[in-house]
């Protein structure tokens, strides 16, 4: 089977993508980390093996391959480099559905391809530059 590619999105205004940036590259064992699906997506989606290329603050900043399908947690997963307030993420993740992505590479600088983000956490835009 083929694998698919996605551009996660993330607000920079709720998320330290700096400073998950800089951990990943500095520690292997947080390369890999957990993601919620958001909403009105179905975790059927995605496979592990698909590509996803990761953008914040209009830029695309890292690429990871998704390594564990969705799957429903008891609790909502907490994430160090979240700046979101608690109620805020408790409804955002209502259906507690997270998958593990692994970041494979990061994009410093010039190599920041420009990407607006999107509301929805994952899409598959027509005019990525990796189509």
């Amino acid at each position: 089977m083929s694998s698919n590619t996605y551009q996660l999105s993330w607000s920079a205004k709720k998320y330290d993508w700096k400073g998950r940036m800089e951990a990943s590259m500095a520690d292997p064992t947080k390369r890999t980390f957990t993601q919620s699906l958001g909403r009105r997506l179905k975790p059927g989606k995605f496979n592990v093996g698909d590509i996803v290329y990761i953008t914040c603050a209009s830029k695309c900043i890292m690429k990871g391959v998704i390594k564990t399908p969705f799957s429903r947690r008891v609790e909502l997963v907490a994430d160090e480099f979240s700046k979101s307030p608690l109620q805020e993420r408790e409804d955002r993740h209502l259906g507690k559905w997270y998958c593990e992505i692994e970041i494979t590479n990061w994009f410093m600088g010039d190599n920041q391809v420009p990407m607006r983000g999107n509301q929805v956490t994952f899409c598959q835009p027509k005019n990525a530059f990796w189509n």
